[in-house]
């Protein structure tokens, strides 16, 4: 015997339209991710503590005296997210951010009405 779908036609069709609207919102967040890597890095300016040797192990240490070892690890966290492949990074985590949630509603109908 053939096995029936559980939801309504319409519906399933609003299911899929959520699941592909996931998956846009994702790779539309790694076409931008990858283009605000790439404006950063073609108008990076260097920092002070590019352009001043030994700086940065100064800083550190004031830091480590400051923070302790997990303030520094914090520290070089929000450092990093400042250059460009950070804040790249955040914008992929914030499209997978959104393509969980049009799967997770997705999901969600198909459980409740199925």
């Amino acid at each position: 015997m053939r096995e029936w779908p559980r939801l309504h036609p319409t519906r399933q069709k609003h299911v899929q339209r959520l699941r592909r609207a996931g998956i846009v919102v994702l790779a539309v967040c790694i076409g931008v991710a990858i283009l605000v890597y790439r404006v950063g890095v073609m108008h990076h300016q260097p920092t002070a503590r590019e352009l001043i040797p030994g700086s940065t192990a100064v800083i550190e240490r004031q830091r480590g005296l400051l923070y302790g070892r997990a303030g520094v690890a914090l520290m070089r966290w929000y450092d990093a997210l400042g250059q460009p492949e950070g804040q790249a990074f955040l914008v992929v985590v914030a499209g997978v951010i959104g393509a969980l949630a049009f799967y997770q509603v997705a999901h969600s109908i198909e459980v409740d009405e199925g």
